[in-house]
């Protein structure tokens, strides 16, 4: 039989952790008047976005790194019929917080709720962790005393594990230590998987953004520029399956294989085979952002109508093609067009990327190319790879 909390001789520690933002955080965010919340803010209007959503920038992502990361913390601590040898461990460890900060260590009388006495084995104690620019502010509150340790900066470091409401922080990491790559495509700008900023018009008919051009491909996706409020449409392949979303005067029109589907707030869309073994898609709506997934590759894509994020694994390094780059580490090379060569700049690579199918009406011609960037450099497999997707019915 499990023994009941507060019992008699059964010992109880009870541990209630809320974290909350600062003051200080809560002004930054609501006057907006530095960076990052300024610079995020011009962001949502730039490089030809509309402004729906806050666009996944490294200015944007910098401020929700710092508004969804609770600052303040309070342990709410209750023990009750603690053993003695219980008792001895908490005393050590209130005398070595007091012996390794007492530098930053005053003293104050006990008030509050903390404040009351109980029994020799039990009573409340309230840990307040305050983080600020210039340390950690930490408050012990005991029946028998309260304990301030201010602008503690030897515990600044703590700071990095703090957990954020908004990233996973799985995620952060995965993409912190290299594991995964993430490119974001706006109508007039891609920031590629190796970070580097390229400036240029994305044509009216769909051209590849990211893709596996390994010998044998296993996805693509494709965008364009639209003449609606949302100004990018987005195509995406995987396993001979494919989702478009395409801006409309009501919203965004979504077609798995060419058929309209509904996707709701509270369900997913899945696309799988009949007897639901392989899903190709997982498609989910918040708002106004659609979460695509392809659970058999481990891909992740956010669409908005505004960008496509890109979030792919790290496998793809240097197989990799599309206006998002090869994904290979470094910066200098990431104008390479279909053929294996030197674009011109950004637009023209994008012009040759586009998907010359029947659904695109302009005439886009070829760009000419400069020289192989590498010479060993095959371009076959990533020709035949539009050539692949030109033919499909659409």
């Amino acid at each position: 039989m499990c023994p009941t909390a507060i019992a008699e001789d059964v010992s109880t520690l009870k541990v209630k952790i809320t974290g909350s933002l600062t003051e200080a955080q809560r002004q930054a965010a609501a006057s907006r008047d530095r960076y990052p919340y300024d610079q995020c803010d011009k962001d949502r209007m730039a490089d030809g976005r509309s402004g729906i959503v806050v666009p996944v920038t490294e200015a944007c992502m910098a401020a929700v790194d710092e508004y969804a990361t609770p600052m303040r913390y309070v342990h709410d601590i209750s023990f009750d019929n603690i053993s003695p040898l219980g008792m001895k461990a908490m005393h050590r460890a209130d005398t070595i917080i007091k012996a390794g900060l007492a530098p930053y260590w005053d003293m104050h009388p006990p008030h509050g709720p903390t404040a009351e006495k109980k029994a020799f084995n039990s009573g409340n104690i309230e840990l307040v962790t305050e983080f600020t620019k210039d340390g950690i502010n930490l408050h012990v509150h005991t029946a028998q005393m309260h304990s301030h340790y201010e602008h503690v900066d030897m515990l600044k470091n703590l700071e990095g594990a703090l957990r954020n409401a908004r990233v996973p922080s799985s995620k952060a990491m995965a993409y912190q230590s290299g594991l995964i790559g993430i490119c974001n495509v706006a109508p007039e700008s891609v920031v590629t998987f190796d970070n580097a900023t390229l400036k240029y018009e994305c044509p009216s008919c769909y051209t590849l953004v990211s893709a596996d051009c390994s010998e044998q491909p296993r996805y693509a996706v494709f965008a364009k520029k639209t003449d609606q409020a949302l100004p990018l449409a987005a195509k995406f392949f995987a396993g001979g399956r494919n989702m478009e979303f395409t801006p409309t005067e009501s919203g965004v029109e979504v077609r798995a294989n060419g058929r309209v589907v509904t996707i709701g707030d509270d369900k997913p869309f899945v696309f799988s085979n009949r007897g639901g073994i392989i899903e190709y898609f997982r498609v989910s709506k918040v708002g106004p952002r659609y979460y695509i997934e392809v659970p058999m590759l481990m891909l992740s894509f956010r669409y908005t109508g505004d960008e496509i994020v890109n979030i792919i694994p790290s496998t793809h390094r240097a197989q990799h093609c599309g206006m998002c780059g090869n994904y290979n580490g470094q910066v200098f090379d990431e104008l390479v067009g279909p053929s294996g060569c030197a674009m011109k700049d950004a637009s023209d690579m994008a012009k040759s990327y586009v998907l010359r199918d029947k659904t695109c009406e302009q005439s886009i011609p070829v760009p000419s190319c400069k020289a192989s960037y590498d010479s060993r450099r095959t371009s076959s497999g990533i020709v035949a790879f539009l050539d692949q997707f030109s033919e499909m019915k659409h």
